[in-house]
């Protein structure tokens, strides 16, 4: 029980040699000390390297989404990083250094807020395109949905469908054939509403206006 005591004790005193105070209660030491030194300074190089990227892509004009900052711009970030981590190390230790960083990162939290809101109306506004979709006549009509699904419409006849390209007499007949006659029964079932409408019939066009 002393022995607990006094090694707490150690640790309260000197917090950033616990780890190093612990490993010395274990056998050999020196291997494990070493092994925990070379990873906390790996640990904290590839933390560096990542902030002074973010950084420097923060404070640069990039030419595309897929290229970085420039060399020296990462190595000047590091330099700021390292500098001042240092000088906060020096004047107050890892106090000073804790005390900083949530400092810093408390107005961020405020930034969360509006990230999360974001997030929130972003999901929603995919649910709705999702539904959309589904219930879209473009998807019935290609069979991607439950509804627009025919056992005589396999994907073969699709894939000659979205293939096809008609040229301008097709183009008039279908308007003819299958449009208007689609436009007036629009036009019949309005004026059955009590709406007056009137058909128009052109060469090209196909529409429904209102007198």
């Amino acid at each position: 029980m002393n022995g607990a005591s006094d090694f707490g004790q150690r640790i309260m005193e000197n917090p950033p040699a616990g780890i190093y105070l612990f490993l010395e209660e274990y056998p050999a030491p020196i291997v494990t000390t070493m092994a925990v030194s070379i990873l906390a300074i790996v640990f904290f190089v590839t933390s560096g390297d990542s902030g002074a990227l973010v950084l420097s892509n923060f404070t640069s004009i990039l030419k595309n989404v897929n290229s970085d900052a420039p060399i020296w711009m990462r190595i000047l970030w590091s330099a700021v990083i390292g500098v001042l981590t240092l000088s906060l190390l020096l004047a107050g230790g890892l106090g000073a250094l804790q005390s900083a960083v949530v400092i810093t990162g408390l107005p961020f939290s405020i930034v969360l807020f509006f990230i999360i809101a974001g997030l929130h109306r972003a999901l929603k506004m995919e649910a709705f395109k999702e539904d959309s979709r589904m219930l879209s006549l473009s998807s019935n009509l290609s069979g991607r949905t439950v509804g627009g699904r025919d056992k005589r419409d396999n994907w073969q006849h699709r894939i000659r469908r979205a293939m096809s390209f008609p040229n301008e007499k097709q183009a008039k007949r279908f308007m003819n054939e299958t449009c208007l006659p689609a436009l007036e029964a629009v036009r019949d079932s309005l004026s059955e509403q009590g709406s007056k409408w009137r058909s128009i019939r052109a060469c090209r066009t196909a529409m429904i206006t209102c007198p």
